[in-house]
Formats: C-alpha cells, sequence, structure tokens
C-alpha cells in the first residue's frame, strides 16, 4: 500500500520558495563567478611572474603575491577597479599580508610577501628580548602619483613594505 501525498497550499509555497531559492543560488554563482573569472583575467594581463591565483579547498580564489611596494600597488589598482575592497590592511613593520576582499556578496582572497622588506634584530633589551624592525632596499616610488584606479584614501597612506 502507497501513501498518498497530498498536495496543499502549503506544500506548494514549499516548493515555489525551494525553487527560487535555487534559481537565486545560481544565479549569484554565475554573478560570482563572472566578477572573478573578470578580476582574474586583469590580473593575469599584469604580466607579473611573482604572481599565482589558485582556488582552495572551498572553491574560494587565491591570489598570491611576493614583490615590493610598486608590485601590490598595481594589484591592488586592479582589484578597487572592480570594485573589491580588502578587508584589513597591513600593519607597520609587516613584511607579510593576508586579508579576504569583498565587493558585496562575492569574495577572494589575497596574499603578500615583500621581497623588499625583512625583519631584522636591532638591539636586545633587559630581557634579552630580540627586537626587530623593517628595513626595505629598492627604488623609492617616484611614480605613485602616475597610478590610477584606487580612490582616495587607502593607498594614499604609507604601506609598510
Amino acid at each position: 500500500m502507497s501513501a498518498v501525498v497530498q498536495h496543499t497550499p502549503i506544500f506548494e509555497q514549499i516548493v515555489a520558495r525551494t525553487l527560487r531559492l535555487r534559481e537565486t543560488q545560481v544565479e549569484r554563482f554565475e554573478q560570482q563567478r563572472e566578477a572573478l573569472s573578470s578580476l582574474s583575467a586583469d590580473i593575469e594581463a599584469l604580466g607579473m611572474d611573482s604572481i599565482t591565483q589558485r582556488l582552495d579547498g572551498d572553491l574560494a580564489l587565491v591570489i598570491s603575491l611576493a614583490g615590493g611596494k610598486a608590485d601590490i600597488k598595481r594589484v591592488l589598482t586592479v582589484i578597487y577597479r572592480h570594485k573589491f575592497e580588502p578587508a584589513s590592511w597591513p600593519g607597520k613593520g609587516d613584511t607579510a599580508w593576508f586579508c579576504q576582499c569583498t565587493r558585496g556578496l562575492f569574495r577572494f582572497y589575497l596574499s603578500f610577501s615583500s621581497t623588499e622588506c625583512q625583519r631584522v634584530q636591532v638591539r636586545t633589551e633587559l630581557k634579552e628580548v630580540p627586537v626587530y624592525e623593517t628595513r626595505c632596499v629598492g627604488p623609492v616610488m617616484e611614480a605613485d602619483a602616475q597610478l590610477a584606479g584606487p580612490p582616495a584614501g587607502p593607498l594614499d597612506s604609507d604601506l609598510p613594505f
């Protein structure tokens, strides 16, 4: 004997809402795929050998870069052009930086490691605890003003790299 399923108005509403939710998820996925593939193509177009792009275990885009201040500024210019915002900024003395960049519901991760700066012990204090500071080598950026794209503000502050 098989059970007879009655299609009540509530049942029909549940089915309709489930189908709408699924359609919304598919639309969001397509929008994110388009946004991130466009960003990824523009990052690739920079032609920088020190950039790698990969998908992590959750299929989130991870962009990794090793370089100097000019390199991270070029990448941030592309990121801002695509209207993504880094959720955090590097702190003073940092030689590496990892952050999530978002635009509405869309996100990806950015990882930067400076090749111009390194932590160097400069002295010891009473407890003989090493004290470090960051020292950078490389050309001073005279062309900072020539970069176009990001809004005034976050890039105007000195990046520690």
